[in-house]
């Protein structure tokens, strides 16, 4: 996409950091000083093309992260890398993820070329090695990468405590209660629908629907965001509890996995204590970066994703990154229309998604889809247009609906827009960007308020407008207090010196060691917070760190360091696979306790598991213990085998037998689905061959349209059928005469499904093609 003829690489090159560009300059100098007057070695050079290769790639990666937020490295990219990334979409980053990887793969030719190929005949000396790696270190440390992610370890650092210690003077928890609630709320979150979007001058009849609406609009125009409220999550996040989404990063994503701040009042837990009835609703998946998290623990009780909606497997009304906005508010109207007939009090909550960068996504729905600049079309504007269209219906549903005096109405963005959407405008780089936040009311006009303020002071004025408190932690009520971005004279500087205060908030270090383990309801409860099994709790002195995110805790504990101590709460099949081989089998609950590298205990969990303390003894340790427990934790699930005749497609490993296994998608509690995005048929080799006769035992089920269709399964020359159901069955058929070592089962008609998904988006690869799925599957021989 080109801005008024820049591309998208010189605007990072040139316009947005100088860094980048002195890396690599650095870099090639370095080359061309070892190649033309150094004194060559092989090692020396195998050397540099390493430290090349690395620096490369942290420079691409870099790019990759300024692509999306104008910025490089920032909070936003360390909570949502650290965060779960399930409803990620990556049909839209594609086109800039080749281009990066061609990138790299042209720049390390060049560099391999340079160093080993030219040979130039000139005095060459040994001085010269010094000065290509001192150009070399100077690379390094210009590299953008570096430079931001030393500010951010920086920020972790105790400074400052002087400027620091009023935080709490600052920091005000709101009565928790409205006493005499006035309204009922409905609150949208437009996906980077920033304020200069409806500036007329800048972007002449952008936002005309808007714009027209018969409603009184309150535009406090001069909204500001800072570090931690630059990216979606962080921005709600900011706008209900008054605090920057700055955590503290432990022991991977530890602390992602937290608290979110779950000891402090958010509006959330405001509106419901005072009798709401809370709602959100959003086109996406509401696990990507944990909002499903924020939401439970802050006064929703009813959350609507992509997955919730029943329209998941609907592609027609779905974009890149869940569904179109539309629809989306068309769920947020139904629900009001039934609570208002119903006199309930209630807050409605709505993130738009259609949007979203980098290029944003257009309903079919949409007619007037085309907006342009100096005869040019820009993707991220057409959506913007199509977006505030179903925004300004759904907003005049609620103003010419009976329930309109009773309903105040909130319009903000989550976040400034990225640099590719809001430059298209070169006079945008003049401004002084605001988000947008409008309170809409039944009335006329627009009453524009100019004060200077910030994201966390909009739930601090919803509150106030509501009849509730003008407080709520640094946020503050723009209707009748003075903003901290006002008080300060540089705020953002002011919430630095405040990083360790603010993270200390987040609540991922629980000092409490008390714990709670339900089985049934598959929970814990750590120190008084409750997490979602699996769970495993790192003890660091009187801290205990507990972590559940989704990408594997034994990946997560093999990372760990020699010597640390750990609660693990899982299948005990996980358990059993590194320290008890009796249990690789068992799908109950278990818990591992120890030290790595040292003694571990392994016990299994009764449903009556009664509340304790966590002690972890000491423990010496062994550095080849420690190396054969990481491996063993590291190891790829497929990779592990154990002692069974039966195949147990829910628990990791396979049988000693079994050789390999293709065609199937991730693990299940209650076996794996088939998906033919992967292959087009499931294959189970064994390292021998099959019995000449023997009965196959399996259970089974269909997907969709594959239930009641014939599912073919082929053992050598052999065919035999199964007609499978919607649920697990289990089945037998009888093989005589074979001559084969590999058990093949052929989907009939498999489909593209969200059913059970972990990962992707509607329109990309990664969403699986399903058909059949399996539980177990066991070779039972016939004897004479």
């Amino acid at each position: 996409m080109n801005l008024n003829g820049k591309s998208w690489v010189v605007r990072m090159f040139i316009d947005n950091d100088v860094y980048v560009v002195l890396s690599f300059v650095s870099m090639f100098l370095s080359l061309f000083i070892y190649s033309i007057k150094a004194l060559r070695h092989w090692l020396l050079s195998m050397v540099l093309l390493f430290l090349v290769i690395v620096l490369i790639v942290l420079n691409l990666f870099w790019l990759g992260c300024d692509y999306f937020t104008g910025r490089g490295v920032s909070w936003a990219v360390v909570y949502t890398l650290t965060s779960t990334l399930t409803g990620t979409s990556i049909k839209d980053v594609l086109p800039q993820a080749l281009m990066l990887c061609a990138i790299l793969l042209a720049t390390l030719y060049g560099v391999f070329y340079v160093i080993f190929k030219i040979k130039i005949k000139t005095n060459k000396n040994f001085i010269f090695n010094g000065v290509s790696f001192v150009f070399f270190a100077l690379a390094v440390i210009c590299s953008p990468l570096i430079h931001q992610v030393s500010q951010l370890v920086r920020s972790e650092e105790k400074e400052n405590q002087l400027y620091a210690k009023d935080f709490f003077q600052y920091y005000i928890s709101p009565k928790d209660v409205i006493d005499n609630p006035k309204y009922n709320l409905v609150y949208i979150y437009g996906e980077s629908l920033e304020h200069v979007f409806f500036e007329k001058e800048l972007f002449p009849g952008l936002t005309k629907d808007i714009d027209a609406l018969g409603a009184k609009r309150i535009d406090f125009n001069n909204t500001q965001q800072y570090s931690g409220m630059d990216f979606t999550i962080g921005g709600i996040v900011a706008s209900q509890c008054g605090l920057p989404l700055l955590v503290p990063i432990t022991f991977g994503n530890a602390a992602i996995n937290g608290g979110f701040f779950s000891d402090s009042i958010c509006l959330g837990d405001i509106l419901k204590k005072s009798g709401y009835d809370n709602y959100f609703y959003q086109g996406a998946d509401i696990r990507f970066s944990n909002k499903i998290d924020f939401f439970r623990k802050h006064g929703f009780d009813h959350i609507t994703g992509l997955m919730e909606s029943g329209l998941q497997n609907n592609f027609a009304v779905q974009g890149s990154w869940g569904l179109h906005d539309d629809v989306t508010l068309s769920l947020a109207w139904d629900k009001f229309k039934e609570l208002s007939s119903e006199n309930k009090r209630f807050s409605i909550f709505a993130l738009t998604v259609d949007t979203h960068p980098p290029r944003g996504a257009i309903p079919t729905t949409c007619v007037d889809n085309q907006y342009s600049i100096n005869g040019k079309q820009f993707d991220t504007l057409n959506a913007v247009l199509c977006s505030q269209h179903a925004i300004a219906e759904f907003i005049n549903k609620i103003m010419t609906s009976p329930w309109a005096d009773n309903t105040v109405v909130v319009l903000s963005s989550d976040h400034l827009a990225t640099a590719e959407a809001a430059f298209v405008n070169e006079d945008v780089r003049k401004k002084k960007r605001s988000t947008t936040f409008f309170i809409l009311k039944k009335g006329d006009g627009i009453e524009p308020v100019s004060t200077l303020r910030n994201t966390m002071d909009n739930g601090a004025t919803v509150l106030e407008l509501l009849g509730g408190g003008n407080n709520i932690g640094l946020g503050r009520s723009t209707l009748s207090r003075v903003s901290l971005s006002e008080r300060f004279k540089n705020f953002a500087e002011k919430l630095n010196a405040w990083n360790d205060f603010i993270k200390d908030r987040w609540d991922a270090v629980i000092r409490d060691n008390k714990l709670e383990v339900d089985t049934v309801k598959q929970t814990a409860i750590i120190g008084g917070h409750q997490y979602k099994l699996p769970v495993l709790i790192f003890q660091d002195g009187d801290k205990y760190i507990p972590l559940n995110n989704t990408f594997g805790l034994r990946f997560t504990l093999s990372r760990a360091d020699i010597g640390v101590k750990f609660y693990w709460i899982d299948l005990c099949y996980r358990h059993g696979n590194v320290w008890d081989k009796s249990l690789s089998l068992s799908q109950e609950w278990c818990t591992a306790q120890g030290t790595l590298g040292g003694d571990v205990q392994v016990k299994k969990i009764t449903e009556k598991y009664k509340p304790q303390h966590i002690i972890i003894s000491d423990s010496l340790t062994n550095p080849k213990r420690y190396r054969k427990d990481a491996d063993n934790l590291f190891r790829p699930s497929d990779d592990l085998h154990y002692a069974s005749d039966t195949l147990f497609f829910g628990i990791d490993g396979m049988p000693e037998n079994v050789k390999s296994i293709s065609g199937l998608s991730k693990r299940e509690e209650w076996g794996r689905w088939s998906d033919s995005n992967i292959a087009p048929s499931v294959k189970i080799s064994y390292r021998n061959k099959l019995p000449v006769q023997f009965e196959l035992l399996i259970q089974a089920k269909a997907w969709d349209k594959s239930i009641n269709v014939p599912v073919a399964v082929n053992i050598g020359k052999q065919t035999q059928y199964l007609n499978l159901q919607k649920d697990l069955e289990s089945y037998r058929l009888k093989f005589s005469n074979v001559d084969s070592d590999t058990i093949e089962i052929v989907p009939p008609v498999p489909e593209v499904s969200w059913e059970d998904s972990m990962v992707g988006a509607p329109v990309d690869g990664t969403l699986r093609k399903i058909g059949v799925g399996i539980g177990i599957l066991k070779i039972e021989p016939i004897t004479n």
